[in-house]
């Protein structure tokens, strides 16, 4: 469990890493296309590209995020404000009705 936490954390931060690049190869594109080096569309591509390296930057997030709060719950280490046991979370999560 801590292999895959682990490995979500890798993952979200790669792709952090590749936005932060794309944010240049964008900012390039459009200084290319407005010397008309390239099309519209391919300014447009690099801007498409960059919106999806940003989702799967939130997808690899809230993956990490689960994951996290997975092996907080399989080592007992989940708190509640109320004072309520991790099993009784466990309960109540399994519980909520999944679309």
């Amino acid at each position: 469990s801590s292999d895959v936490c682990s490995s979500d954390l890798q993952n979200w931060a790669t792709l952090t890493e590749s936005a932060a690049l794309l944010v240049n190869v964008v900012a390039d594109a459009q200084t290319r296309a407005q010397a008309g080096v390239i099309t519209q569309q391919q300014y447009r591509d690099s801007q498409n590209d960059l919106a999806q390296v940003r989702r799967q930057v939130i997808d690899a997030k809230l993956q990490y995020a689960s994951s996290l709060a997975a092996l907080q719950l399989a080592v007992g280490a989940v708190e509640a404000g109320d004072g309520a046991k991790a099993e009784t979370l466990a309960a109540l999560f399994r519980s909520l009705p999944s679309r």
